[in-house]
């Protein structure tokens, strides 16, 4: 009877303990009635990055199914292929992109980079894609990329999620070489010899008429 009671005394203890364990470990569960935001930060390395502005697109819904917690395709992107399993993968963000181009998927709402940084606020939480529809001063278009809202970090659920694009220097044109000048429209050769003829019958008519004189002058001499 003594070790009956011992026995179950154990088994209360080792249910308290396991119980204890499930309560620690225990997920914690998203408020799906509170609003999020996404800050995308506007910055090379320590350097504020100015002008430009992003475009949001809601292309996933915030899902939940027997205590698990997913993002599923809007209605605008049903037709989409791909599954959203790996959301980091810079190729799914891409596809993703190409497909709102190609089936001009509406916009959630815009963004003007203000002091280095784009604010959406107000957001319904659910799968985003950030294009950049409008380049940062002297730098390439930021490569479109996904950010969920709530996202989880260390096992807990924020609604105000940062994210950061990487940046590309614009590159600059070659110098290009300045156009030539246009050859001057020489005359044609027709026009260079008109000249010369008319030019030597004056001359053998004044070498004549020189001559003429000439022999006029000498006559009268000779007879006077």
């Amino acid at each position: 009877m003594k070790h009956r009671k011992q026995i179950a005394a154990l088994c209360l203890v080792l249910c308290l303990l396991c119980g204890l364990c499930l309560t620690v470990y225990a997920r914690e569960a998203p408020d799906l009635t509170q609003k999020g935001a996404i800050t995308v930060e506007m910055k090379d390395g320590g350097k504020t990055v100015t002008g430009g502005s992003l475009t949001a697109y809601r292309v996933g819904e915030f899902s939940e199914e027997d205590g698990n917690y997913s993002f599923k395709k809007t209605a605008a992107m049903e037709a989409f292929s791909e599954s959203y399993e790996k959301l980091d993968s810079p190729d799914l963000a891409k596809k993703v992109a190409a497909f709102v181009k190609q089936h001009k998927v509406p916009a959630y709402g815009t963004a003007k980079n203000k002091n280095g940084k784009a604010v959406f606020s107000n957001l319904e939480q659910g799968l985003y894609l950030i294009v950049q529809t409008a380049a940062s001063d002297g730098y390439e278009p930021l490569n479109s990329f996904l950010v969920t809202v709530p996202m989880q970090i260390d096992g807990h659920y924020v609604y105000e999620v940062n994210a950061a694009g990487k940046f590309q220097l614009k590159e600059k044109s070659e110098p290009t070489d300045p156009p030539k000048p246009p050859k001057p429209n020489l005359p044609q050769t027709g026009q260079l010899n008109w000249p010369v003829p008319v030019m030597a019958a004056a001359g053998i008519g004044l070498l004549a008429l020189g001559l003429a004189l000439r022999l006029a002058e000498r006559k009268g001499r000779h007879y006077g």
